[in-house]
């Protein structure tokens, strides 16, 4: 009797060492997956766009923030391995897993020096978010939702996005007689987007307009050559100004 509880424990023992390997090798497979090769994850890096529709506008003073919040409750995920689905207990992340901290900021900061990516219509930056696998007690999946929560700039639009970051947990070293846990993977989801595998990117537009200034001279004896100075001052919503100056030419009608 002895002799098959231990061969019953010893093939429990190999079938749940089997399960770990399959939910991690399964991790780093799937696309949207951010490490997963059983190294220690540290780090996720956010990425910022500012699109910039017109072709000749300089990029604005922006500001965007983002936050990391957790779920009110665990649920599940199904995922295919080798054809056949399985489904996953995913937990509600445990407060300072995933964060920002004094050296990963939660703010990205655009100016009018920004230069555009080479051959796109936007700016990028980038922050990162620590993963901090000292405050996990167990293995498993946790779940932390990332969103953009304010940003700042005349005509930029905030990006709504809801992102899951789902961190994947597993046993590490047992250090002086203590279990330790790392995480070796984290994948994104798009909230908004049926929960599709995705990079953390939040996108935010800014929308310029054009402004035409226009002198009309008339009379016999109004000298259509003379090129007027025209100065035009903006101010914004947060009551700075900015002051323009052009000559008016061609047809005396000009695009500032």
């Amino acid at each position: 009797m002895l002799k098959k509880t231990i061969r019953r424990l010893g093939a429990l023992a190999m079938v749940l060492a089997m399960a770990v390997s399959v939910f991690a090798v399964n991790a780093s497979a799937a696309t949207g997956v951010i490490g997963g090769t059983g190294t220690k994850l540290t780090e996720i890096t956010l990425t910022k766009k500012l699109t910039i529709k017109e072709d000749e506008a300089l990029a604005p003073n922006a500001t965007a923030t983002f936050e990391v919040t957790l779920p009110t409750e665990d649920t599940t995920k199904t995922v295919t391995e080798s054809g056949v689905q399985k489904t996953y207990k995913v937990n509600k992340g445990i407060a300072g897993g995933l964060l920002f901290d004094a050296t990963h900021s939660n703010t990205i900061t655009f100016t009018q020096a920004s230069t555009r990516v080479t051959g796109q219509k936007y700016a990028q930056d980038t922050t990162k978010l620590k993963v901090d696998a000292s405050v996990f007690t167990a293995p498993g999946i946790y779940r932390y939702i990332v969103k953009e929560s304010n940003v700042t700039g005349d005509g930029v639009t905030k990006d709504g996005t809801v992102y899951y970051v789902d961190l994947y947990v597993e046993n590490g070293d047992v250090v002086e007689g203590k279990q330790t846990y790392k995480v070796t993977a984290a994948e994104v989801l798009n909230s908004t987007n049926n929960n599709a595998k995705s990079d953390l990117v939040f996108d935010n537009e800014y929308d310029t307009g054009a402004l035409t200034v226009e002198k009309k001279v008339e009379g016999t004896l109004g000298d259509k050559t003379h090129a007027w100075a025209i100065e035009v001052t903006i101010t914004s919503s947060g009551d700075t100004t900015e002051t323009y100056v052009a000559k008016l030419s061609d047809g005396n009608e000009v695009i500032l």
